[in-house]
């Protein structure tokens, strides 16, 4: 089989070097990993609910219904601040640059009247972080609302309140099963069917590696949808369970990575009270870390583990094991190729921004001269006022340029990964935590199962000023002593 270069859209990106030769299992959360959900259908549907939610156990009026659902508005890696009724997007200094009160976009002013003392954390109370896709329908409730009370359409109600019970709402129709007994009553509508997963399943089996799957859904969800996936793909599988070595379900992680939790039977005729073995194709649930690694025979580093959710499959198996991670931003594909398509606008950006720098430097040196001159010459006078205005020009040239094609994303947040000219506080998330990432799991199809996942160097602000990002320069003879 041979493994040509992919395409952008379906490469796998590397933060941390990583072999896979010295991978000895590969773990996979299922939603939004293996089971790739249609996000707008997802998120209309637990956004519908949860308003329902909203009104009938927390008493919220019924104007709440018509909250209107517009998933353009939102994407991941938001923030709610729910004292001052906004939603926020962060850069990776935790910095606020965009924010929006309803539908109205703050003013640079006002965003550092409110936020420019303080260091945004997320262990207060004030905020509730949007990490998950899960979680997306909150911040379109939420501004919706907001923005039905600015309007005077909705009874004015404490924000930070709203904040919480919105949480509440959407993680209700999660657990209640109202979410999940739609989406297994209508697969076609809420999940992509990946032709490519099985055989990528089947390509990291035969090549020596066991797989398991660990994730936080119940058993009937968990069988319903891997079997909507995988029954029938391949000869090879008679069944789904048939392509792991292990199978955990109701996991609740995070506290699987540091809890002490056992491992229980998760099927009905399952006759054991305790499990001592993970066994191919058996399904339990629960368990922790450490019992994990002691049954399944595989240890730290040499576990490779593909999630989602920053917190709850990346950060905390980042934290507390040795696990490799990888992280599937289903988003990638589609920024990768608006990234793409805007490169010649992304050029004339840099070369604007540059003209920009050369032409401060000149105004700088022109003043000092001027500052320091007997006589101030007018020819170098005009010469000044001929580069200001330039600049003037330029700046309104390069700031309209970056607005139209961060617009291109998202029209009111830019790219996901992005903030201005900065990581994105999500995108710095995914660089920490991830050792690599991709789109959909089944791109590691297009890779070699002992292929080296080589970081690009990184490079420091002053190696790019004095390299421009390639290789140094040849030392000249004589150098070095």
């Amino acid at each position: 089989m041979s493994f040509d270069k992919p395409a952008p859209e379906t490469g796998v990106y590397v933060n941390r070097h990583l072999k896979m030769s010295v991978i000895h299992a590969v773990g996979f959360d299922m939603d939004y990993t293996l089971a790739i959900y249609r996000i707008e259908e997802m998120e209309r549907t637990a956004f519908e609910l949860a308003r329902e939610i909203l009104v009938r156990d927390f008493g919220y009026p019924r104007e709440t219904l018509q909250a209107r659902f517009d998933p353009g508005f939102v994407i991941r890696g938001l923030a709610l601040d729910g004292q001052e009724g906004n939603v926020i997007k962060l850069d990776r200094f935790r910095h606020v640059r965009t924010a929006y009160h309803g539908r109205r976009k703050l003013t640079e002013e006002e965003i550092a009247a409110i936020y420019r003392k303080q260091r945004i954390s997320f262990s207060s109370e004030r905020f509730e972080w949007i990490d998950t896709l899960f979680s997306m329908p909150e911040t379109c409730l939420f501004a919706e609302i907001v923005e039905m009370m600015e309007q005077g359409r909705y009874p004015v109600v404490d924000t930070a309140k709203l904040c919480r019970d919105i949480r509440v709402s959407v993680d209700t129709c999660h657990r209640d099963g109202s979410l999940k007994g739609q989406v297994r009553r209508h697969m076609d509508n809420y999940i992509e069917r990946d032709e490519l997963l099985a055989p990528t399943l089947h390509l990291l089996r035969s090549s020596g590696k066991k797989l398991f799957l660990l994730t936080n859904s119940e058993l009937e969800h968990s069988d319903a949808v891997m079997g909507w996936l995988l029954n029938g793909q391949l000869n090879e599988y008679p069944h789904w369970t048939t392509y792991f070595d292990a199978i955990i379900v109701t996991a609740r992680k995070p506290g699987f990575f540091t809890g002490h939790e056992p491992f229980l039977p998760a099927r009905p005729d399952d006759p054991a009270q305790t499990v001592r073995t993970l066994e191919r194709g058996r399904i339990v649930m629960g368990g922790n870390l450490r019992d994990f690694e002691q049954m399944f025979g595989v240890h730290g580093e040499h576990i490779l583990y593909v999630g989602d959710h920053i917190y709850g499959d990346i950060l905390r198996s980042k934290k507390h094991t040795l696990w490799r991670t990888c992280m599937i931003i289903p988003e990638l594909q589609r920024e990768i190729s608006l990234t793409r398509r805007l490169t010649p606008e992304h050029y004339r950006h840099v070369r604007l921004e540059r003209e920009r720098e050369n032409i401060e430097r000149e105004i700088l040196a022109l003043r000092l001269e001027l500052r320091n001159a007997e006589h101030e010459p007018k020819e170098d006078r005009l010469r000044l006022d001929q580069l200001k205005r330039r600049l003037r020009q330029l700046s309104g040239e390069a700031d309209q340029l970056l607005a139209r094609m961060e617009s291109q994303f998202n029209p009111w947040w830019g790219p996901l990964l992005k903030e201005g000219a900065d990581t994105s506080f999500f995108g710095d998330q995914v660089e920490d935590y991830a050792c690599i990432y991709t789109s959909k799991a089944s791109n590691f199809l297009r890779y070699s199962p002992v292929h080296f996942f080589r970081s690009p160097r990184d490079y420091m602000p002053h190696e790019l000023e004095l390299w421009g990002g390639a290789e140094p320069p040849q030392a000249q003879e004589g150098d070095g002593g």
